[in-house]
């Protein structure tokens, strides 16, 4: 069966920015797999960093965000709860967990 092609269908796939991981094998060890995410290059954020899992189901992901010159003024705004950004416009952002 074909994917829905309709036009809700594209500008959900407009709205949506995909983020690209890449593991590691040689910084990876049997306690934890790392990777490096990045954004895709074409949605109002910039995202870079770094993500860790491990077979206890905890994950680690250590990012900088930046917003791009034609992001959303509600985007900017929101970024400001993430403190100040450093002398390139990015800001930290770390989230941990369990599935």
């Amino acid at each position: 069966m074909e994917p829905e092609t309709g036009p809700a269908r594209r500008s959900c796939e407009k709205s949506r920015q995909l983020i690209a991981i890449a593991f590691d094998p040689a910084a990876s060890t049997s306690e934890v797999l790392k990777g490096a995410l990045s954004d895709a290059g074409d949605g109002p954020l910039e995202v870079t960093g770094t993500i860790q899992l491990k077979p206890d189901g905890s994950y680690l992901v250590e990012t900088l965000v930046a917003a791009r010159p034609d992001a959303p003024r509600d985007l900017l705004q929101t970024l400001e709860f993430l403190g100040p950004p450093d002398a390139q416009g990015r800001r930290p952002y770390t989230t941990e967990g369990t599935f």
